[in-house]
């Protein structure tokens, strides 16, 4: 069985987006964007999330994190580059790429956010689909997934619109493929509910800017991927 790697921009994006992936073996998930601000740091978006200090944030999500991946007993890497809203001095993407290929086999599959959210694409999450990309450029295995919560508004409308979706994809990141849907059981929908809500520093305001959606199971039962052609 080949290895499934996830890259997940931050610490909650691999569960929100990818747990059909995250219940099959041999699966790592790899957060790029989990660095740990100054002690002096604060944020609007932390603040909002019931914490003033970024650093003592930081910490409780990296100890919320493994609490999940170790009790789904899943491989987790952790990256240091620090979240968007800490310093917008990106890191390059062969940088990123790089750190990524030195955890990796060489017959891994990568699975990475698609970030072509019509409603906002977070930076984050932009650099790394642009990383999946340029390891699709070096030919390596690479499955791209629609991230949650930001394409969860239309998610309603995916299944029927396969077309639009494929043609958004070419358009956005150059790039031809299929739309694979994998379906969600309405047990393992519960389950990716109670983990998701375990993430408890970002689950109540992320919920509340995706207008309730992300506690509705009706809209957790699919999860949206793009195989890009050989």
């Amino acid at each position: 069985m080949e290895n499934k790697v996830i890259l997940s921009p931050h610490l909650d994006d691999a569960i929100f987006s990818c747990w059909s992936i995250i219940q099959n073996k041999n699966t790592t998930v790899i957060t790029i964007f989990a660095g740990q601000p100054t002690k002096k740091t604060r944020t609007i978006w932390d603040a909002f999330c019931g914490e003033i200090n970024s650093y003592k944030m930081m910490q409780k999500r990296k100890i919320e994190n493994k609490t999940i991946m170790d009790s789904l007993y899943i491989n987790s890497i952790v990256l240091n580059y620090l979240d968007n809203q800490y310093d917008k001095n990106r890191p390059t993407i062969n940088q990123i790429m790089n750190e990524i290929l030195s955890f990796c086999s060489s017959d891994c599959i990568f699975y990475v956010p698609l970030a072509i959210s019509l409603l906002y694409r977070h930076p984050d999450h932009v650099i790394t689909r642009n990383v999946g990309l340029a390891l699709l450029e070096r030919n390596r295995k690479v499955i791209f997934y629609a991230d949650q919560p930001y394409m969860l508004l239309p998610t309603s409308l995916l299944l029927n619109n396969e077309k639009l979706l494929t043609t958004k994809i070419k358009k956005d990141l150059k790039i031809t493929g299929n739309i694979l849907v994998n379906k969600l059981k309405t047990d393992s929908q519960q389950r990716k509910l109670d983990c998701m809500k375990k993430y408890e520093s970002q689950f109540k305001m992320t919920n509340l800017l995706a207008f309730n959606k992300l506690s509705k199971k009706k809209n957790l039962s699919a999860e949206f991927f793009f195989v890009p052609k050989a």
